[in-house]
């Protein structure tokens, strides 16, 4: 019987982030944590056309049991879950400097105006914010590349799936601190998947 899939994605370099911490830190996730699970780690592009070219053929090949894309914000200085993602008034040029989505709007399929995961952040936060490892929830996850991934996967299936953005490396945590926060999160996630897929 094949092990069950977890699918973590963090991003590529852009703008000041030459080290992204999103995927400095996913790099780090140990699949020896995961008993039963295969991890598979997933670089993305900081471009519209990636996203859109690719985040549903990673939903059809893996197949996952959950998914939390990873992200770097300079204004986080926690860990902090993403509790929606809208899909217009995307304006900001990605990583290539040329590209903008198609009337600002994200998604090529219609979807809602604002999707919402089935996971409850509330709940993940309540549970493992610390005063050492702090977690917090978000309603505004910034209308770039983050945001945009978010909606386009939730456009795929918003049962199992999560978005956290992470501090820049250092400010405070270290990629080891982050990968840790990444750890916990994951597990709690999954406490809240139907039995059958825990």
């Amino acid at each position: 019987m094949l092990d069950k899939t977890i699918l973590v994605t963090g991003f590529g370099p852009f703008g000041v982030h030459n080290i992204n911490a999103s995927w400095a830190a996913v790099q780090l996730l140990d699949d020896l944590h995961f008993d039963g699970y295969k991890l598979i780690k997933h670089e993305i592009p900081v471009t519209y056309e990636y996203i859109d070219g690719n985040i549903a053929r990673l939903w059809e090949e893996y197949n996952p049991t959950f998914v939390l894309h990873v992200g770097v914000s300079a204004e986080a200085s926690a860990i902090t879950l993403e509790s929606l993602a809208r899909r217009k008034f995307y304006c900001k040029s990605d990583a290539n400097g040329v590209f903008h989505p198609t009337r600002e709007v994200c998604a090529k399929d219609e979807g809602p105006v604002v999707h919402f995961p089935q996971i409850n952040v509330e709940d993940i936060v309540a549970e493992l914010d610390t005063d050492t490892l702090r977690f917090v929830e978000s309603t505004n996850a910034g209308l770039y590349l983050c945001e945009y991934l978010f909606y386009t996967s939730l456009n795929v299936d918003n049962t199992r799936i999560l978005f956290t953005h992470v501090p820049p490396l250092n400010q405070p945590y270290s990629a080891e601190k982050l990968a840790e926060a990444l750890t916990k999160i994951i597990h709690s996630a999954l406490k809240q998947l139907p039995l059958d897929e825990y």
